[in-house]
């Protein structure tokens, strides 16, 4: 395993590139202070432009990591299965090797809050506290049709659709950012081998795996932050979607819900609040 610095600056971040088992995770920090890890939601095609412009305003006040999930972004598209136990070790590892401390915030937006619980049970002193930007819970899969979405992948794997959608998710997510026609030009041939590629259809089929596993692990004691959105864009009602969080919540004393009238991609249109809350929730107060 190696750690290597590019020396790119993405939204003011610092690019990194992490090896891990030989595969290479794409890394990027923004921001000096208490320590915090991001990590993505899935299906999302460059997490480091979806997420970017709330992490950067998330720095003003820590120092904040995202780790690309191999599959995604300018990670590696690995072969084999893909689970969430996997990707955890994979997180694991490539945040020893950047030198990251230990106990730390793992912050996480949809399936990726279901990395960060699996992370909290594994390894409990890896982790000192959790928060969730909409994170989806083991409760809000009881009505989420998951075989169904695994086939839904392997279909647009395989139409030249497949082209088409990879384009328009990437001109939004780009959209504001200071690109050339060089960079656009290398994003779109990134964008189609990203697009439905092997590792999420992998994630997709053996996500019941991880579901049972968290389901069936410790008991998750670190304090934390779960914001939930209005249900729009999970594919289920306001009120489905608000019930499976706060159903977690009661479940697990040491969480607090903070619900906003917004879709899933709260971080675009909810980030102040967001970013106001985790700054005066005490979660990121040095600890002593």
């Amino acid at each position: 395993m190696e750690h290597r610095k590019r020396g790119e600056r993405i939204q003011r971040g610092e690019s990194m590139e992490v090896t891990v088992a030989g595969q290479t995770m794409h890394a990027v920090r923004w921001g000096a202070g208490t320590p915090v890890i991001f990590l993505s939601g899935s299906s999302v095609l460059f997490p480091w432009m979806e997420y970017g412009t709330f992490l950067e305003e998330c720095s003003a006040f820590c120092q904040v990591t995202l780790l690309e999930r191999l599959g995604y972004g300018n990670s590696t598209i690995p072969k084999g299965p893909r689970t969430i136990g996997g990707a955890v070790a994979e997180y694991r590892q490539a945040w020893k090797v950047l030198g990251g401390p230990q106990p730390v915030v793992v912050m996480a937006h949809s399936m990726g809050f279901l990395e960060a619980l699996h992370w909290a049970q594994s390894a409990p002193k890896e982790v000192r506290a959790l928060i969730g930007i909409d994170g989806a819970t083991p409760e809000s899969y009881r009505m989420f049709p998951i075989e169904r979405a695994a086939r839904t992948l392997d279909l647009l794997a395989k139409q030249p659709l497949a082209a088409l959608l990879s384009q328009a998710i990437l001109r939004r997510q780009w959209k504001g950012l200071p690109l050339c026609k060089e960079e656009k030009r290398m994003l779109k041939r990134r964008a189609k081998l990203l697009f439905a590629n092997p590792a999420w259809r992998q994630e997709a089929q053996n996500l019941q795996q991880g579901l049972q596993a968290i389901q069936q692990g410790s008991e998750v004691e670190q304090p934390t932050l779960l914001f939930v959105s209005n249900g729009k864009g999970t594919g289920q009602t306001r009120d489905q979607w608000r019930k499976s969080a706060a159903d977690y919540c009661k479940e697990h004393p040491a969480a607090r819900l903070i619900p906003l009238d917004r879709p899933h991609d709260l971080y675009r249109q909810g980030s102040r609040e967001i970013v106001d809350a985790i700054r005066s929730s005490g979660l990121l107060d040095e600890q002593t």
